[in-house]
């Protein structure tokens, strides 16, 4: 889609730039470097820029400036040139790369812009409804009368055309005039047609003149009725003689006939035929000596005595399966008990630091310490309390026998 639109607006011929499909998605292989790559987006965005009046560049070209600033500049100039806000608010820093999805983004929105804006000049003519088409000699006429004083060129141009059908005309032509006098009348209406082409050379230039023609239709339809008979034999013969040249027997007998004259004067058949003649000599002679080993009585005793040692080989592996296959059992029930016994092993550790942890010991002693200190000041405690308690009663029955000795 965005290529279509690139090309829609003409980006690459307004920059003389090789478009390709996917060349901005990132997903084709590419011999540019990222500096390039982002040169060429850059390119890109700036004409797009331009077509909508906008100059993302203030005092220094963009071509001058670091990728991550020329960026940030491209999507500004976007922001300004009022391109939708979910193309313009994207990283610049994805867009140095110059491929990616946010540059396809920015784009396709710029193009969307641009086409915005230049869709009057884009749009088709408009043909009146209802006009009728005069007959093309009359048209063509009053064209030439009006304009006499101003088209010197087209009359030029129509005697260019016209005079070399009467001055060349042999001996043959005139014979058979009776019988072309119907191709003459058509040259006569291609001339005039070339003279209303010469009238309105004038409206070239301008891409939304509207485009008027003063071409019978009637007459256009004879002429392709005329030639498309011709055409088609023409197309059918064309195509017959090129399968013809590319797959007849003929033009492959002519290829094979070219590489056996060229393989002959290379010297390649001679040196081909002495290479295979000395190949079958040597091979009559392993032939030979093959033959002679096997005739021999050692070799016929050693191959007997070999066969026996491979089936005794073969009886010896069969034997061996069965030992094979418990061997590979112990294996596997000593790795189990490997196993278990690693397992054991690190309970045992565990419960060996448990056991030797000194720590719960420790906090009875201290506890047990404790208690002693606390018993020991409670019997002081329990004494001084009893000490005084028999000095208040000392003291109370000394005032009672006081009072008593005194009454």
């Amino acid at each position: 889609m965005l290529h279509a639109r690139l090309q829609l607006v003409g980006c690459d011929r307004a920059l003389g730039l090789a478009l390709e499909r996917l060349q901005f998605t990132g997903l084709v292989a590419s011999a540019l470097s990222p500096f390039d790559r982002f040169q060429r987006f850059r390119r890109v965005a700036e004409w797009l820029l331009q077509q909508l009046g906008v100059s993302a560049a203030d005092a220094e070209p963009l071509a001058e400036r670091p990728p991550l600033v020329a960026a940030q500049l491209l999507l500004l100039a976007a922001e300004r040139a009022d391109v939708r806000r979910d193309a313009v608010q994207r990283s610049a820093a994805m867009l140095t790369t110059g491929v990616g999805l946010d540059v396809c983004l920015l784009l396709d929105a710029l193009c969307e812009r641009v086409e915005l804006a230049t869709a009057a000049t884009r749009g088709p003519p408009l043909y009146g409804v209802g006009e009728e088409v005069e007959d093309i000699g009359a048209s063509v006429l009053g064209q030439s009368s009006s304009s006499s004083c101003c088209s010197g060129s087209a009359s030029d141009a129509t005697t260019a055309t016209v005079s070399p059908r009467s001055d060349c005309v042999d001996d043959d032509e005139h014979r058979d005039g009776e019988d072309d006098d119907s191709d003459g009348e058509e040259d006569d209406a291609f001339a005039r047609w070339l003279i209303v082409r010469e009238l309105d050379a004038g409206n070239a230039d301008d891409p939304t003149a509207m485009i008027e023609t003063d071409v019978d239709p009637a007459a256009w339809r004879r002429e392709a009725e005329r030639v498309s008979t011709a055409l088609v034999q023409r197309c059918r013969s064309s195509r017959q003689r090129a399968e013809t040249v590319a797959s007849g027997w003929r033009s492959r007998l002519d290829r094979l006939e070219r590489l056996h004259a060229a393989v002959d004067a290379s010297g390649c058949c001679e040196e081909t035929r002495r290479v295979r003649a000395r190949v079958q000599v040597e091979r009559e002679q392993l032939e030979r000596l093959e033959s002679r080993v096997g005739a021999s009585a050692a070799v016929v005793g050693s191959q007997r005595t070999a066969q026996e040692l491979h089936a005794r080989l073969r009886s010896l592996e069969a034997s061996l399966q069965p030992q094979r296959r418990r061997v590979d059992d112990a294996l596997v029930r000593l790795a189990d008990t490997e196993r278990r016994v690693q397992t054991a092993s690190e309970r045992l550790q565990t419960e060996s630091t448990r056991l030797a942890d000194a720590s719960p010991l420790a906090r009875l002693r201290s506890g047990v310490c404790g208690l002693s200190d606390d018993n020991e000041r409670l019997r002081v405690s329990i004494e001084t309390l009893r000490l005084r308690l028999w000095r208040q009663q000392q003291r109370e029955q000394q005032q009672q026998s006081a009072r008593g000795r005194g009454s």
